[in-house]
């Protein structure tokens, strides 16, 4: 079974640019309050089962937010969002896949 190995933000609520390296098993999220520590969380829900929906979580002043994840297998996912483009990105086995996402249903799932 893979897991995720790292998670990147760009322009999600807080993270202008943050990158997290995790390993296999539990991983703890520690660190004062109002950090971000949720917002990782909700870009992972964002990624894997598309909630939130909405702008809202980009970055104030920025015009596009992204993450990022990359699995233990190879696979990378990507979820982009704009005015105008809401899609993912998946890259697997040296192909890459662009999906367009309906507001209601994560492609993923």
């Amino acid at each position: 079974m893979s897991y995720i190995k790292s998670i990147k933000l760009v322009n999600f609520q807080s993270h202008k640019n943050t990158e997290i390296s995790l390993d296999e098993g539990l991983t703890v999220i520690l660190g004062p309050t109002d950090q971000g520590k949720s917002a990782i969380i909700r870009a992972l829900k964002w990624v894997l089962y598309n909630e939130p929906r909405g702008t809202d979580f980009i970055t104030v002043g920025c015009k596009y937010c992204r993450v990022t994840l990359e699995m233990s297998n190879g696979t990378v996912i990507i979820r982009e969002r704009d005015g105008n483009k809401n899609r993912y990105i998946l890259r697997k086995d040296g192909q890459e896949q662009i999906l367009k996402v309906l507001e209601t249903v994560s492609p993923l799932k």
